[in-house]
Order: structure tokens, then sequence, then C-alpha cells
């Protein structure tokens, strides 16, 4: 089956416009109108479920928290706490599978889950950058 070029237009845009968070460092209103764009492409693309919008009400694009070397990385992040989604997804590789994820795929390895949450941390870093927006 051919790709929907549809499809293929909203993946591009989420993709451009999370770029363009990272690339907006002027300003904080910069910084927040280039978020505003992502959220409207994400919702553009996985549907503006209440569940969906409320999930990214949940989250920004912004500096994080300092880490133990005293670096902070801008990127998308929890608004609540400042902590960054990779250090979230990080963080869940050293848990075990959920039981519901065991169920859906019986033939799916502890290292099967472990390499699928290190792959969606990497892509997920390939958009932060060294501090570059304003911080919390």
């Amino acid at each position: 089956m051919p790709a929907d070029p549809y499809e293929i237009a909203l993946k591009r845009q989420v993709r451009e416009t999370l770029l363009e968070c990272g690339a907006a460092s002027a300003s904080e209103g910069e910084v927040e109108a280039a978020f505003e764009a992502f959220r409207s492409a994400v919702l553009a693309f996985g549907l503006r479920t209440s569940e969906n919008a409320a999930a990214l009400d949940r989250i920004d694009f912004g500096v994080s928290s300092a880490d133990e070397r005293g670096r902070r990385t801008c990127g998308l992040r929890i608004k609540a706490s400042g902590c960054l989604l990779t250090d979230v997804l990080w963080r869940l590789e050293d848990e075990p599978m959920p039981e519901a994820v065991r169920a859906e795929w019986p033939a799916l390895a502890p290292a099967d889950w472990a390499a699928a949450l290190r792959v969606a941390t990497m892509l997920l870093a390939t958009f932060e950058t060294a501090e570059a927006a304003p911080g919390p």
C-alpha cells in the first residue's frame, strides 16, 4: 500500500516544528510560539482527543534543571517538574516490562523492551540542545 501523502506531510510538520522549538532561542515568547505550533502539529497527526490534548498540556519545551555537572539542556519536558522526557524514558529502561506489554507481545524479551526504550530516548534526544531557551 502506498504511503498516504497527507500522513507524510503531518509527520514532517511534527518533526519540523519540534526542530523550530530548539532553534527558537531569542525570547521566551518565540519558544512558546514554536511549541504551540508543535502541539498543534502533534494533535493534527495523532488526533485531537481530550487525552492527547491533556497529555500535551503537561509538556513544554524549555530548559531542564541542572545535572550533576551543572549542565542544562533544552528539550521537551514535564512542565511541573522541568524533567526532560528523555530522562523519564532513560529511567524506565531499568524497570521491568509492564505486564500489559508482556501480555500484548508475549515474544517480546526484556532486552527488546529495554532496546525499544533506548532507541526512543535516543531519537527524542536528537531534538535537544545545550541550554538555549529561557530557563524555568
